[in-house]
């Protein structure tokens, strides 16, 4: 098995031993560095502080920034070693760590006076952007192999330095480049965000804060200085105050976390040895796993009695402590039962007057108590816990199970749950809430801050940069009477939950003022104190993707998505709702069912909310408001309370129909994807310039300062609503052609809901003047898409026609309807897609038109013979058109301007025609062959006896013979037949010449019809 590295840094050695440099292990298998280190080489090692050497070579570069990445050929031992995406800002304290000013043995600086100094970057920036100056002053042959190192800020890279100035044997400046630069190249590698591994030096605790709640304010003046240690390398950290009062020595002692103890109390014992205390009070931060605290108490026990700290503590007289030393030995003789080992212990711990806090325990009791009355608890009588989702859409479990197990035990500070507008995130904070602080288990407190609220009280003057900004400006709203720095110390230590729903309300109202990365920071900062806190954040979509995208707080946040009820939830809310009303239960069911409101698997709670209202209002009473736009709908009235809703929260100005508008007009002229400045523009229209109002609407989305309307049925319904106005208005216009396009074929969303809200509100009139204007429109349209679809919207005015207007849903009728509205039987510019009603083309010419995917073209009725001249299509095209051989379309009906796209109406209509002229050929013959057997009077068994078998009618002759009579070609008088009176003269022609009269010609065709 191979050697797994104990640290991350490297000095990089080509093959040819030139450009030594430092490398930084990333992701397992990479090193960054400058390019200058490594050039074009293509084998290089690289040796690690615990002198494992790996060949790497070059995997990505960038000449002009100097940046290279590595790719280490052996990965398989490599633990992950992450960037963290903490952008660097000026006069920000930093550490190098490069090859050869590090210890190679352990990867940290060199304890000497050039390296393990802390300095300071310069305040100027070049013109450039990403080259920062640091100033050394130090002798060239100091920083050897420097290039490439990173620096580093805490724990968290911030850039790597990559090249050098040389003047005079003197390096005056290294340059370096920033994160902000650093992260556009790394990329992939770029989006882990975890902190270096290595030697993770604690935050200092804020001791003297908690201090103030256990000593008197005089007391507190006389508090010695911090006495306390940190030594990384051994795992001590703590913090140690004193005071005198009197003749009495208090002192109180903060562990760290990650600490060894025993190290900690040897090291303590140390320092303290020669002042003898007469009490000691410890305070420690909760350790949990995934079950239980662990008993990090009783560790502390043992370690103090191992330590004899009881030697320290003067607080007997010279009996009293020879009876604890006693006492001492008693216990250590019983080592065989631990729990009455560690029960002496803690007796012993009593006797020699040292206390163990808790600090977040200490706290609650010193500031909340656990007698205060709670106020503002809020939970809706009808509350259904929905589920929450990771951002991949995976279901985590119901939402306050899964968030009370967080607040448990928080392992990530920031929860920002997102969702669209009226998913129910405010209801579930509300719940929240009042489940906390309702609750005995979970000994906490919640502060809810609410963004539609605050935004009252908010001036755009004030700025908004902390936590503690919004504590300050919030905490009267709710009486939340906690004095700012016992605020601090609850959040930080755990015992305070605050809840900020709807942030991008506050966002909104103040703007800049609103200084997000400092925000997000402030939240960092008062975590990494105990690493216990914990604040719920709900927001819309576009908020999520700004703070989304601040790739430095992302492994202090994780991401929830709320989608909704799904169809169990709904069943349980109207079950809840409804107890004994299952008719309301079954209307708001089908309600949902007919409109389409469940987007895929989930609907939104604020319209479930919404139908139920609709459902539960008086069916007698009117409208809220009345539109030109709106429908007498349930659908209708769902929207308008919506957006009646929205107009009052937001104190919008302009009537619901503007509203309308300008959803329409983003829908319509901007295919439902506008900018911020597009959507200002619309609104200055309006006289009303409060963007921010608009945006924050819960039917928006916004992406990359794109603003789209989130849910497709409510497109269509905009859609469907100013399609149906613009049709009573008969005005033609870009808009108006847009939407009958999606209706051009009878298939679209669009048109089938068109069908439920159009009726004889629109006339034929109305479809008229329509067809006029884009006939007109037609004629002087040069561009092909264009004309394209004036055609498709024809087509569209003809279903909407036919689909309204007929009511025996006959073909004459359809007919009837083209007609009126075309101004005749010389229909031009027919144009029909799809597959449209049959029609009756018996009494019609069809000039300078078109049938595509006219599925009933066939079905429709056409005259029974083509007589000369009596042309059905002219000029007109026939696309995708299939039609069978039992049709009698024949090639008469079409002109020879007539065009045929991927359609068998030419073929078929000639092989119709080809056997209907052999039909007819057929008859003439046989009548010629019957005229000259019939020159005298014969019996109907002679003609058969004698003609039979030159006959080409298939069926009977007697059939045959009684058709000629009927025409009057024949007559029959008892059973004997002969040629008519009339005829007698034209037999010679028609057997010699085969002239057959006119009105002979005419009986033929209609026969073989």
């Amino acid at each position: 098995m191979m050697k797994k590295l104990k640290n991350n840094v490297c000095k990089l050695i080509c093959d040819d031993g030139d450009n030594q440099g430092t490398g930084f292990l990333i992701d397992k298998a990479f090193i960054l560095t400058a390019y200058h280190v490594v050039e074009d080489k293509t084998r290089i090692i690289a040796t690690f502080t615990d002198e494992v050497e790996r060949i790497a070579s070059i995997h990505k570069k960038d000449e002009k920034l100097d940046i290279a990445i590595l790719k280490i050929e052996e990965v398989d031992f490599y633990e992950a070693i992450k960037l963290d995406s903490s952008p660097l800002s000026r006069n920000q304290q930093w550490k190098t760590f490069g090859y050869p000013i590090v210890k190679f043995e352990t990867g940290e600086p060199m304890e000497d006076e050039t390296e393990n100094k802390i300095h300071q970057i310069l305040d100027n920036l070049n013109d450039d952007g990403y080259n920062i100056e640091l100033n050394f002053n130090k002798k060239l042959s100091s920083y050897e192999g420097l290039s490439g190192s990173p620096f580093v800020v805490g724990d968290k890279i911030v850039g790597i330095i990559k090249t050098e100035l040389i003047n005079g044997g003197e390096a005056k400046e290294l340059h370096a480049l920033s994160f902000d630069y650093l992260e556009g190249f790394l990329g992939e590698f770029c989006i882990l965000n975890t902190s270096i591994k290595k030697n993770r030096i604690e935050v200092k605790i804020e001791a003297k804060e908690i201090l103030k709640l256990a000593v008197a304010p005089r007391d507190f003046k006389n508090l010695s200085k911090n006495k306390g240690e940190e030594i990384p390398l051994k795992k001590i950290h703590y913090e140690y105050y004193s005071y005198q009062d009197g003749d009495i020595q208090k002192g109180y002692l903060f562990l760290g976390n990650l600490i060894i103890n025993k190290n900690v109390f040897e090291n303590f014992k140390n320092k303290i040895k020669d002042n003898k205390l007469n009490k000691l009070e410890i305070f420690l931060v909760k350790e949990k796993n995934d079950i239980s605290i662990i008993k990090k108490k009783n560790d502390i026990r043992k370690n103090i009695f191992n330590n004899q700290l009881e030697y320290l503590l003067i607080t007997k007289t010279d009996s009293e402590l020879k009876d604890i030393k006693l006492k001492r030995k008693m216990i250590l003789e019983k080592t065989e039962d631990s729990l009455t080992y560690m029960k002496d212990v803690k007796l012993y711990e009593e006797e020699i007057e040292m206390k163990i806090h808790y600090i977040d325990d200490f706290i609650w009791d010193n500031t909340f108590g656990m007698d205060d009355e709670i106020d503002s608890i809020y939970k809706r009588d009808d509350f259904i816990d929905q589920y929450v989702y990771d951002e991949n859409g995976e279901s985590k479990k119901l939402c306050l199970e899964f968030f009370q197990d967080e607040i448990k035990n928080p392992k990530i500070p920031i929860s920002l749950i997102y969702g669209d507008g009226g998913v129910g995130k405010t209801t579930f904070c509300d719940a929240l809430e009042a489940t906390i602080n309702q609750s005995k288990e979970i000994r906490k407190k919640v502060f809810h801050i609410k963004g539609e609220r605050i935004v009252d009280i908010l001036t755009e003057s004030k700025e908004l940069l902390s936590l503690n900004d919004l504590y300050l400006l919030y905490k009267d709203e709710v009486n939340f009477d906690v004095e700012r720095e016992n605020f601090n110390l609850n959040y930080i230590s755990g015992n305070l939950i605050v809840i900020i729903d709807a942030i991008e309300e506050i966002e909104s109202k103040m703007g800049d003022n609103f200084n997000i990365k400092s925000f997000f920071n402030s939240l960092q900062e008062l975590n990494t104190r105990f690493y216990n806190t914990k604040i719920i954040i709900t927001t819309r979509e576009l908020f999520f993707n700004k703070v989304k995208k601040m790739e430095n707080f992302n492994k202090d946040i994780q991401y929830f998505r709320f989608l909704g009820f799904t169809k169990d939830n709904l069943d349980s809310f109207l079950n809840k709702k409804y107890k004994d009303k299952k008719n309301s239960k079954r209307l708001v069911e089908n309600f949902i069912e007919e409109n389409k409101l469940f987007n895929e698997d989930n609907i939104i709670p604020l319209f479930v909310d919404l139908v139920c209202d609709i459902v539960d209002r008086d069916e007698s009473s009117e409208n809220i408001i009345k539109s030109k736009y709106f429908c007498s709908t349930q659908i209708d009235d769902l929207l308008k309370f919506l957006l009646s809703r929205e107009k009052t929260k937001q104190s919008l100005k302009i009537e619901l129909d503007d509203i309308f508008e300008i959803l329409e007009s983003i829908v319509l002229d901007f295919n439902n994807s506008i900018t911020e400045d597009e959507l200002k523009n619309l609104i200055d229209a309006f006289e009303e310039y409060e963007i921010t109002k608009y945006v924050n609407n819960p039917l928006f989305i916004k992406r990359d300062n794109i603003i789209k309307i989130k849910y497709e049925v409510l497109v269509d319904f905009i859609k469907s609503r100013s399609l149906r106005r613009k049709l009573l208005d008969s005005k033609v216009s870009d808009s108006l052609i847009s939407l009958l396009v999606e209706c051009f074929n009878g298939e679209r969303s669009l048109f089938n809901e068109m069908l439920n809200i159009l009726n004889k509100e629109i006339t034929i009139e109305n479809y008229k003047t329509i067809v006029k204007d884009l006939k007109s429109k037609l004629e002087n349209e040069n561009n092909n898409t264009k004309l394209e679809n004036i055609k498709k919207s024809l087509s569209a005015i003809l279903y909407f026609s036919c689909y309204l207007l007929v009511d025996k849903k006959d073909n004459q009728e359809y007919m009837e309807v083209i007609e009126n509205i075309y101004g005749g039987k010389n229909i031009q510019n027919l144009y029909i897609f799809g597959d449209f009603f049959p029609l009756n083309f018996k009494e019609v010419t069809i000039t300078n038109s078109k049938f595509h995917d006219y599925k009933n073209f066939e079905k429709s009725i056409f005259p029974e013979i083509c007589k000369e001249n009596n042309v059905i299509f002219c000029n007109t095209v026939f696309k995708n058109i299939h039609i069978q051989n039992k049709n009698k379309i024949t090639k008469d009906f079409f002109d020879s301007d007539c065009d045929y796209y991927h359609s068998n109406i030419e073929k078929m209509s000639e092989e119709t025609s080809n056997k209907i002229d052999t039909k007819l050929n057929d008859i003439k013959d046989d009548i010629i062959v019957l005229a000259k057997y019939i020159s005298a009077t014969r019996s109907e068994n002679l003609i058969k006896l004698n003609c039979e078998n030159k006959i080409n009618y298939r069926k009977s002759i007697k059939k045959l013979l009684e058709w000629l009579v009927n025409i009057k070609f024949l007559k029959e008088t008892n059973g004997l037949y002969k040629i008519d009176d009339d005829y007698r003269d034209k037999i010679h022609k028609i057997i010699t010449m085969q002239l057959f009269p006119i009105e002979l010609e005419e009986e033929i065709e209609k026969f073989i019809d």
